[in-house]
């Protein structure tokens, strides 16, 4: 494995042993949140995701992008798909 190469696949794993162990920790995390409804807490993910997607469609300057999307169907109905999906995902894993 060539020296470029092989230093992109070190980082890589540890890029995912870390995102892998946050992941897997996130869960005690989760069941120590007893005071919040379940639902409360998808809500406050939710909005907190809105928010850093807006900060990042701004700095990107990618607004006319995120318009032009939303006016058309299909790639609208896929997003809201994608969004339902991932809303489910979140549910499950809290």
């Amino acid at each position: 494995m060539h020296g470029d190469a092989h230093h992109e696949t070190a980082v890589g794993v540890r890029a995912a042993v870390a995102a892998y162990s946050l992941w897997g920790f996130l869960t005690i995390y989760w069941k120590q949140l007893t005071g919040f409804d379940p639902f409360e807490l998808i809500a406050w993910r939710i909005a907190c995701a809105a928010a850093v997607m807006a900060v990042i469609v701004t700095v990107r300057h990618r607004w006319g992008a995120l318009r032009t999307a939303m006016r058309n169907r299909a790639i609208l109905r896929r997003l809201t798909v994608a969004a339902l999906l991932i809303t489910a995902n979140w549910t499950a894993y809290v």
